[in-house]
């Protein structure tokens, strides 16, 4: 009996680790959703600015609005890049010089 309760402990305790791993790393997407929604963390930071006399009462500086277009290359499926060079006023060349230097650089940042 002695003989043969330590290698059946051991063995059905490798059998149900082997199991519960499986599951978690096969199975389970739950552990894969969380990682991929951690990866990107999206943040914004509108600056307090306002207008900026001189002791005059003279405009000095105002504020204009600047927009950044990010794009995650992994996530680019179909995309109609004429009308969007033509909004973006750029050239289709540059457009593409754009994203293959992004994916080359990190596919998954934008």
């Amino acid at each position: 009996m002695r003989k043969t309760l330590l290698p059946t402990i051991i063995i059905v305790s490798s059998i149900i680790l082997l199991a519960r791993l499986f599951y978690l790393q096969i199975i389970d997407d739950t552990l894969k959703i969380k990682s991929e929604n951690n990866a990107i963390k999206i943040k914004y930071d509108f600056p307090e600015r306002g207008y900026i006399y001189d002791r005059n009462g003279k405009l000095l500086v105002a504020n204009q609005p600047s927009y950044d277009i990010m794009v995650v290359p992994n996530e680019v499926k179909e995309i109609d890049t004429l009308e969007f060079c033509r909004i973006l006023q750029i050239t289709k060349p540059e457009f593409l010089e754009k994203i293959a230097k992004a994916k080359v650089y990190s596919p998954r940042l934008p």
